[in-house]
């Protein structure tokens, strides 16, 4: 198997692989400071720490086991909610499980999108340094201090880790913000798949989705949300072989090899959450033909986008 930047496999899934070992290191850390406690006779402290790092290691091994994202980032904030917790109550009770702060940063910028991550960064220091500044200034002032520079360092470390991912799903034919294929990566597909079409005589389905003009009004912010919860559900419902494609102009197109007009239908029920009313944000159906070649298609999916964009 080919590895490093020669194997799309290795680097889609090298974000994961890094949560699994940072929280494998935050498992062995945490192991040390429960021994510590258990040394010091400090038995109830040791058993909340060990526990704690035992969930890491699971979740750390799990998560090397599995191999791949997942369709949501849910068992990630639990992970953050679990860690926020415990060093919230570590500072309301005399800095006990302190530590966590250090490590919930870096956790927060591997572990999610760089955007979620500075945000629950910002939020979650705020609430640290006004806690940690309640009590005596001496060594709380000491531990704040380390607190802002680890803080600091993950967000330079998140920054980092985000260019060269979108550096990397450029390289890839990916956009960076839905994961989804993009436009050039659509007219390289299909300069490969039209000849297979007409070789093996079968079909070729596009599935065009329209966003409409009215969300591309709320702010930049709102319709990348839209866009990244739409490109996730087509990814999670369409078939294995079927890839998703954000084109230049916001809309997605799902190439579907052997598609029939019912996968699509398919994709449209198990999405009625996302889609919401099927006049607002419709589902086109593109049939390849024999006399097609890339630019017809083309042609005939912006036809359709312009159709329900007016």
């Amino acid at each position: 198997m080919l590895t490093g930047k020669h194997n799309p496999y290795f680097l889609r899934h090298q974000s994961i692989r890094l949560v699994a070992t940072y929280c494998l290191l935050m498992a062995a850390a945490l192991s040390v400071l429960a021994l510590v406690d258990y040394l010091q006779t400090s038995t109830l402290d040791s058993i909340s720490i060990g526990g704690l790092a035992a969930l890491l290691a699971a979740y750390g091994g799990f998560l090397l086991w599995r191999d791949r994202p997942f369709d949501s980032s849910w068992p990630e904030w639990l992970v953050v909610i679990a860690l926020a917790g415990w060093t919230i109550s570590g500072v309301m009770e005399d800095l006990l499980g302190v530590h966590a702060a250090y490590w919930l940063p870096f956790y927060l910028v591997f572990a999610v999108r760089w955007a979620h991550a500075a945000m629950a960064i910002a939020v979650f220091s705020a609430l640290f340094s006004m806690l940690v500044l309640m009590g005596d200034l001496g060594a709380r002032g000491q531990i704040l201090t380390t607190y802002l520079v680890s803080a600091a360092t993950a967000l330079c470390f998140g920054w980092l880790n985000d260019r060269g991912e979108a550096h990397m799903l450029a390289q890839l034919g990916q956009d960076p913000q839905t994961r989804a294929y993009t436009e050039r990566q659509l007219i390289e597909d299909l300069a490969k798949e039209i000849p297979r079409a007409d070789r093996q005589t079968s079909r070729l389905l596009l599935a065009v989705v329209v966003i409409p003009q009215p969300w591309k009004t709320q702010g930049r912010e709102v319709l990348e949300q839209h866009l990244c919860d739409i490109a996730d559900a087509l990814r999670q419902y369409a078939l294995p072989f079927h890839k998703v494609y954000k084109l230049d102009s916001e809309d997605f197109v799902v190439l579907m090899p052997h598609g029939k007009s019912l996968d699509m239908q398919m994709i449209e029920t198990r999405m009625a959450p996302v889609l919401g009313n099927p006049d607002e944000l419709p589902m086109v159906a593109l049939h390849y033909q024999p006399d097609d070649d890339q630019e017809s298609l083309l042609a005939r999916i912006e036809e359709a986008v312009n159709d329900f964009s007016r």
